[in-house]
């Protein structure tokens, strides 16, 4: 699934948020799972959005796992150093 993610975040441009965030209600995991990738692929600001997203009330609660493990993923990355 990495090359659909990178595929995804390559495409999409930082104010197409809106867009990602309709794919993490979408009811195939699959497409749920490959959008919060992309979130988490964006850094800090994707982690902050993903995190946003995650307490609405309106995304489905067997999303709510798949978003909590790429959060802690995203988190659980070596931060390169500056």
């Amino acid at each position: 699934n990495t090359s659909t993610v990178q595929a995804l975040a390559q495409l999409l441009q930082p104010t197409d948020d809106p867009e990602l965030r309709a794919l993490l209600f979408h009811d195939d995991a699959t497409v749920t799972r490959t959008a919060a990738s992309v979130f988490a692929a964006r850094g800090d600001r994707g982690l902050a959005l993903l995190r946003e997203t995650s307490v609405d009330a309106a995304l489905p609660a067997a999303n709510r796992s798949v978003v909590d493990d790429v959060i802690w993923t995203g988190n659980a990355r070596p931060k390169h150093p500056r």
